[in-house]
């Protein structure tokens, strides 16, 4: 890992700053001795080193996937509409429809553990 010291930083802020975003959204702690919650972070890892690099596809996809995400995970949609728009803003990048369907599917994963626990 070719990675600098202000990289590591910048990326565990970023995994930080997402999961207390999510614990806020979902209004609940999160199992961070999961393996869905290892998952999500491997997750917000990579998609914070695409960020950082510039990397981001903002190709359309196809919204018919979107759509039955929004209405099988409503709760995972809207916290990771927030997550998304905190990216958005604070890394003045724009993620294509296909990041925000991993991520509220990860976020689903990591709800439901969570509650069945």
């Amino acid at each position: 890992m070719n990675q600098t010291i202000d990289d590591l930083d910048g990326l565990t802020q970023f995994i930080q700053k997402v999961i207390q975003i999510l614990k806020y959204a979902c209004h609940q702690e999160i199992d961070e001795h999961s393996a869905y919650y290892y998952r999500f972070v491997t997750y917000l890892r990579y998609l914070a080193q695409r960020i950082f690099s510039k990397q981001i596809s903002i190709e359309k996809s196809d919204s018919s996937m979107l759509d039955i995400i929004k209405l099988q995970y409503p709760d995972a949609y809207q916290a990771a509409e927030k997550v998304l728009s905190f990216i958005q803003n604070e890394y003045h990048c724009k993620l294509a429809s296909d990041e925000l369907i991993y991520l509220t599917i990860h976020i689903e994963k990591l709800i439901r553990h969570t509650n069945t626990d």
